[in-house]
């Protein structure tokens, strides 16, 4: 990675975003749009800056006026560990040793997890159970997520 790369997701904030801020706070970057995340279609903040969008953000569900989870989809964005959207697995591994592996809602969605951030890979866990030995290194990361709350139920690691 190069000495000169800015971390743009940092202590779980992204842009100046995090969790729990209030949407209001942010209106110059959070354009309000329909969000397709694979599970459902709702409402919520697409993250642009420049004419780019980088991700979007859903708002909390026990208070709709604050950010919910976070989501980035731009291979731009760097954790401070220089894990981005289009890693592999094998590197997330390598930064973050002590991942979890986590299931979406509707048990397709794999996860890895570490603390308030999670990484979706291009893996299906549909009507099977995943662990952390069974994934394939070369597994791409698809999304990061800076969460609020928990990502869907605990899959055996």
């Amino acid at each position: 990675m190069e000495s000169n790369v800015e971390y743009k997701i940092v202590n779980n904030s992204f842009k100046g975003i995090s969790p729990d801020d209030l949407i209001a706070d942010h209106k110059e970057i959070l354009q309000v749009g329909k969000i397709n995340d694979g599970e459902k279609v709702g409402e919520g903040f697409i993250i642009e800056v420049s004419g780019q969008e980088l991700g979007y953000v859903m708002p909390n569900k026990e208070d709709k006026r604050r950010i919910g989870n976070i989501t980035i989809q731009s291979a731009e964005d760097v954790t401070e560990e220089g894990i981005k959207v289009g890693d592999m697995f094998k590197d997330a591994l390598t930064k973050y040793p002590n991942l979890k592996v986590k299931r979406g809602k509707n048990g397709k969605k794999v996860y890895i997890k570490v603390g308030r951030l999670a990484f979706l890979l291009d893996l299906c866990a549909e009507g099977k159970s995943v662990s952390i030995k069974e994934i394939p290194e070369t597994t791409v990361i698809l999304e990061l997520k800076m969460l609020l709350e928990k990502i869907g139920k605990r899959i055996k690691s």
